[in-house]
């Protein structure tokens, strides 16, 4: 399956719109309205994984504003996460995968979600880990 990257160019260049029209439809609110604006996360895919999701972006984007956008549309393409069992026994490894939902309106092939993966663990390999693991630790600790 071929990959079409103009395809993919469009919808980044779209989603950076969307963006900013997101930013300055916000800076015409008040500041309390606009700090209401800006807690709220939606998930842009909503699946069943869903609650993950929402917390693993507030935890992002409490962290870095380039790694919550770099997760947002990661998720948006259509990601899910799933549960690494083997971490919950001994606590070695990653504690979530991210797996890709292949399709005509998510990622196009596994070739492309690799590819863009490969990239975001490197930009944030060991920032990505910390926050898996508090996600990890929410969820089942409770802190």
């Amino acid at each position: 399956m071929k990959t079409d990257f103009k395809q993919i160019i469009n919808d980044l260049e779209n989603f950076v719109i969307i963006k900013q029209v997101e930013m300055n439809a916000r800076r015409t609110l008040s500041p309390t309205i606009q700090k209401m604006a800006s807690d709220i996360i939606v998930d842009p895919y909503g699946a069943s994984d869903w609650q993950c999701w929402t917390e693993l972006l507030d935890k992002a984007r409490k962290r870095n504003v380039n790694l919550f956008q770099d997760l947002f549309m990661i998720r948006g393409c259509g990601t899910t996460l799933t549960e690494n069992q083997k971490y919950g026994i001994c606590q070695i490894g990653w504690p979530y995968n991210f797996n890709p939902v292949i399709g005509h309106a998510t990622w196009p092939d596994t070739n492309t979600f690799q590819w863009y993966m490969q990239g975001f663990w490197e930009r944030w390999g060991d920032e990505m880990y910390s926050l898996l693991v508090g996600l990890w630790r929410c969820k089942h600790d409770g802190y």
